[in-house]
Parts: C-alpha cells; sequence; structure tokens
C-alpha cells in the first residue's frame, strides 16, 4: 500500500503499478482532492483500460454522500464516512474482497 497527496500522483502510481504487473485492487479515495475532485480522478480511472477494473471506495461527509445510482455509474463501488470508522472501513472492503457474501447497509454508516 501507498499513499499519495493528490489525484494527479495516484493517477501515476496506479498507472506504473498496472504496467508493472501490479495493479492495485482497491482505492480508498478522499472526495476532495487538493488538484481534482473524487469524481473526475473516477472518470480517469473508468476511462483507462489498466484502471478500469479498479474499484474505488470514495471518503466524503454525510452531507455528501453520493445517490448510489449515481456512485456506481461513476465508477464508486462504495462509500465510507469521514473520518472512517474502523468497522465501516473493514466492512466495506471485506465487502469488495468477498463480493459473493452480501455487505449489511445498516453495518456501515
Amino acid at each position: 500500500s501507498e499513499a499519495v497527496s493528490n489525484g494527479a500522483a495516484a493517477l501515476e502510481l496506479l498507472r506504473r503499478e498496472a504496467k508493472a504487473g501490479r495493479p492495485y485492487p482497491i482505492v480508498l479515495l478522499d472526495m476532495q482532492l487538493p488538484d481534482m475532485d473524487g469524481v473526475v480522478f473516477a472518470r480517469f480511472c473508468k476511462q483507462d483500460a489498466a484502471l478500469s477494473a479498479t474499484k474505488i471506495i470514495v471518503m466524503t461527509g454525510e452531507e455528501s454522500r453520493p445517490d448510489p445510482d449515481a456512485a456506481a455509474a461513476l465508477g464508486f463501488s462504495g462509500w465510507i464516512r469521514t473520518p472512517p470508522k474502523l468497522e465501516d472501513l473493514h466492512a466495506r472492503l471485506a465487502a469488495l474482497i468477498d463480493p459473493h457474501k452480501p455487505l449489511d447497509p445498516s453495518t456501515v454508516s
């Protein structure tokens, strides 16, 4: 795992690792990046064949919670509230890692 401070650096890292045969399967994304918002970032990922399979969990405040249909259309695999609670992050990651085990929406805020 690796952390970066902006969207451009994240895209560069994701592309570099995908090219090297080590694609990141999941990205934890703050909706408000210094250089672009999460929607723009997700669009870049969705349009890039090397990144299109990357699952994106967006972190945002309750007031900015994305509509589920719009979030799915943008390529978001889910969202968690900021600051994230460990149990919420765990539940969301577990649901992405084992998609055959449905996520109980009551366990994620």
